[in-house]
């Protein structure tokens, strides 16, 4: 066992004071506790650079464990996935990077906001999670571990406003992402379930693999639903402007007619009086000479 785990199994209580403690945070606090800053763009720009950071690190034992052992030993072996200098010292930062998280949160309350239910829950269960996988020396961490860093890549590169090393995602591609991580750990845990019930060695226990897979399938659902809203409001929100627009339009247009319609009419009153006068000035000038 690495070092990391060893740690992380012996330190069980330290785990369930971090999360009573996030939650007091983000129950009590909001409303009461007022920072305003303007660390966020940066905080997601660092959090995404760390992320993108060890997804290039982790990626090289992946992509060989696949070529030469296959998916059914990439997601049931952990092999040396701990221990290893490269991916062994990479799963410690991403350990690490976890509590970037519970910082985020707070620097949101700090700033006056409340976050959001789903951000709260999937915080929480995504620390407890990875604290206990990795106290385990889980195998399935594997995939799980490098699809939950893409999709932070692009979430932190969509949401900070700041240079993101050229990496421009839009909202859907961030929002497929998200989804894309849930799939992979149920392909994952489909994958494992098989090896287990053919009689197969897998660095897995079932009833770890039970929870999560029901936590990915939950997950599935609150995340498809939540950017499925968002999508509906933002198209909402572009067809309102669409509407405002039109109607501006429209307003512009009759306030043009009328300036037009104004100016006809005074064009119009303003004509026999020239004539008129011209007239009148005529028959004097004519009355004038029959005098003289």
């Amino acid at each position: 066992m690495s070092r990391l785990t060893v740690w992380a199994s012996r330190n069980l209580p330290l785990l369930y004071a971090l999360l009573i403690l996030y939650l007091a945070i983000v129950v009590y606090l909001p409303g009461r506790v007022r920072y305003k800053h303007n660390v966020m763009p940066y905080w997601y720009r660092i959090h995404g650079i760390i992320s993108l950071v060890l997804l290039v690190l982790l990626t090289p034992d992946f992509l060989i464990s696949m070529v030469a052992r296959g998916w059914s030993r990439t997601v049931c072996d952990r092999a040396s996935y701990y221990s290893a200098p490269l991916s062994g010292w990479a799963v410690n930062l991403f350990f690490v990077s976890k509590l970037l998280d519970f910082g985020e949160t707070v620097l949101i309350v700090f700033d006056d906001r409340r976050p959001l239910p789903i951000h709260i829950f999937h915080h929480f269960c995504t620390f407890h999670f990875f604290w206990t996988s990795i106290a385990g020396e889980v195998a399935l961490l594997r995939p799980l571990i490098l699809s939950n860093l893409g999709a932070h890549v692009l979430l932190f590169a969509y949401l900070t406003p700041l240079k993101f090393c050229g990496i421009h995602p839009c909202y859907l591609s961030v929002a497929f992402s998200q989804l894309v991580q849930f799939v992979v750990g149920f392909l994952a845990c489909t994958q494992a379930y098989w090896v287990i019930y053919s009689g197969a060695e897998c660095h897995v226990s079932r009833s770890w693999l039970a929870v999560t897979t029901a936590g990915i399938i939950a997950f599935l659902f609150l995340f498809a639903d939540f950017y499925h809203q968002k999508y509906l409001k933002f198209r909402q929100e572009r067809a309102g402007l669409q509407e405002q627009k039109e109607r501006e339009k429209v307003e512009l247009r009759e306030v043009q007619e009328l300036r037009s319609f104004e100016r006809v009419n005074v064009s119009r009153s303003r004509s026999p009086l020239t004539l008129s006068s011209c007239g009148s000035l005529t028959l004097y000038r004519s009355a004038s000479r029959h005098d003289s």
